[in-house]
């Protein structure tokens, strides 16, 4: 089943917010993990108090609200997907319950520290009365809640679905990752420029009904147990594209979700060999890593094809086609691969 972006909004590191044109910020080299920036707020309604709201709950008001606010009618469902969620209010409410006085917590910090404050937030100011699910399973959380969007189409077709992703990075996250065996993470590897560990909020305004005039549609995502050698991914890939045979090979392009070697040589030896005579760009020299940063590459896909911008600055280019498919390939530190597809129609 097609469904087709209608909206598109991303606030990620190494990006403008909302900016009309694809432009991106050089990170410094002495950071070891990359915060996004902050759009400007004036927009919201009165009514949402954004004092008492957390700097990624706004961030992530502030991508629904980009998404929804041109729509001809809001949508009927949101689904997301987050690896950690709110990191620094989950931090700030262990604190309080682990202090001195832990009968005396203040209830703001729970309320925040929460998976679904985000999708919550989004419902309640844009009125959104529909089902609302938060899929929380690490580095296929932005997938599951894409696959619970197909299902939502098949059964009440000719609707719309706010997806979305959110993950916030902090110091006590890049340690605890730092120090930790999960995901085939080394200490050194979170030091290269692919594998710094960043954060992101998008969202994307989805329907099964081609609008009028350009769009972009997701053909498919398939998500992927971790591969046993270079060998079992490139079958995987070539099994993959064989159910896209419609498509034009030298008008694809590939964003590569690789890592620095040892652990996240997979997908490069893809880029290297069965990928070479692509365009490709390693979207995470851009975002940084994070558990949903697939859904930082669709939006990116997405700005591609509708701007035919190929990013030349910091591509590799091999043709000077038309795009009108990208090929995204994601893993999260060795694990949580998957594969995407997008068309432009």
């Amino acid at each position: 089943m097609k469904t087709y972006i209608l909206q598109a909004a991303c606030i990620a590191p190494g990006i403008l917010p909302f900016s009309e044109s694809l432009e991106f910020v050089k990170h410094p080299e002495q950071l070891k993990y990359l915060c996004a920036s902050e759009p400007e707020y004036y927009s919201f309604p009165p009514t949402v108090n954004l004092r008492r709201i957390p700097r990624m709950g706004k961030i992530g008001l502030a991508c629904a609200q980009k998404c929804t606010t041109d729509s001809e009618s809001a949508a009927d469902a949101i689904f997301t997907g987050t690896g950690m969620a709110m990191m620094d209010d989950s931090e700030e409410f262990l604190k309080q319950i682990t202090g001195s006085h832990p009968n005396l917590c203040r209830p703001t910090p729970f309320i925040h520290s929460t998976h679904h404050l985000i999708p919550s937030l989004i419902a309640k100011t844009f009125q959104i009365t529909g089902p609302n699910i938060n899929f929380i399973q690490q580095a296929h959380s932005f997938e599951s809640a894409f696959i619970e969007s197909l299902l939502f189409f098949s059964e009440q077709p000719q609707k719309k679905v706010l997806l979305g992703s959110f993950d916030e990075i902090n110091s006590s996250l890049f340690n605890l990752l730092k120090n930790s065996d999960s995901f085939n993470l080394r200490t050194q590897s979170l030091e290269q420029d692919h594998d710094k560990w960043g954060e992101g909020v998008a969202f994307f305004l989805l329907s099964d009904l081609k609008p009028v005039g350009k769009s972009v549609s997701i053909r498919e995502v398939k998500t992927l147990p971790i591969p046993k050698n270079k060998e079992e991914l490139l079958s995987a890939l070539q099994e993959f594209l064989s159910r896209h045979t419609d498509l034009r090979s030298d008008e694809m392009f590939v964003l590569s979700g690789e890592g620095s070697k040892p652990d996240n040589d997979f997908i490069q030896y893809l880029a290297e060999s069965e990928l070479k005579e692509y365009n490709l760009v390693r979207f995470k020299e851009i975002c940084g890593e994070y558990f949903t940063s697939s859904s930082f590459a669709i939006w990116l896909g997405y700005r591609i094809m509708m701007s035919q911008n190929p990013l030349k600055d910091i591509a590799r280019i091999r043709n000077n086609n038309k795009t009108t498919s990208v090929l995204i390939l994601q893993q999260v530190m060795g694990a949580g691969y998957s594969i995407q597809l997008l068309e432009l129609c």
